[in-house]
């Protein structure tokens, strides 16, 4: 008897750690651990269907206003909050690519089923947060200062190396980067994909 209970014991404390390690980023950067914003990405499937959608949610309960609904290859960025409801399901704060925010449910179930795919998105600079002064790196010499946060909007300028910038905006997560939004010595703005090693924050 004391054998199966110390069986039964086990076999939930390695299932619990299995469900862990679903939903846990392998290496969230330093700054997601400053600031609660985190880079890790869901993805719909194509088990997400017009017939069976995920929708996102103003608040983490199904009789909320709906946000949005999302189908097979839409991206949603998780911003590290998160919170269970009376029904057991697993409500996740996430950022979607036209800026909004919003709830919706990601079940390890979802997740094990491949109904929702994980990775991570590029890791945002340490210590980088709206207000904060940022200084171009050589890697980031050459970066696209761009008029909004996307690889095909225009592109105003290269990025110097040594040169400072202000954060005024975002984060801002599109096509699977964060994206800031700066200021430059001259009142110039413009947006910059977060890559790491391309900032250091002052």
């Amino acid at each position: 008897m004391k054998l199966k209970i110390a069986l039964l014991v086990m076999v939930a404390f390695m299932g619990g750690m299995a469900v862990q390690s679903v939903f846990s980023p392998s290496e969230p950067a330093e700054s997601a651990l400053l600031d609660s914003y985190n880079n890790q990405v869901f993805e719909m499937s194509s088990a997400v269907t017009v017939e069976n959608p995920v929708f996102v949610y103003e608040q983490p309960d199904l009789t909320a206003t709906q946000v949005d609904r999302l189908l097979w290859g839409d991206r949603v960025l998780w911003r590290g909050t998160e919170q269970q409801d009376g029904a057991g399901n697993r409500w996740i704060y996430v950022g979607l690519s036209e800026g909004v925010s919003g709830w919706m449910i990601g079940n390890a179930a979802d997740v094990t089923s491949g109904r929702l795919a994980i990775s991570n998105a590029t890791y945002t600079t340490p210590g980088i947060a709206l207000g904060a002064n940022v200084v171009v790196t050589a890697d980031g010499d050459g970066a696209n200062f761009r008029e909004g946060p996307s690889v095909g909007a225009e592109r105003l300028r290269p990025l110097l190396e040594g040169e400072e910038l202000t954060v005024i905006g975002g984060p801002y997560q599109n096509e699977l980067y964060v994206w800031w939004r700066f200021s430059d010595a001259d009142d110039a703005e413009g947006w910059v994909v977060d890559v790491d090693g391309w900032m250091t924050a002052q």
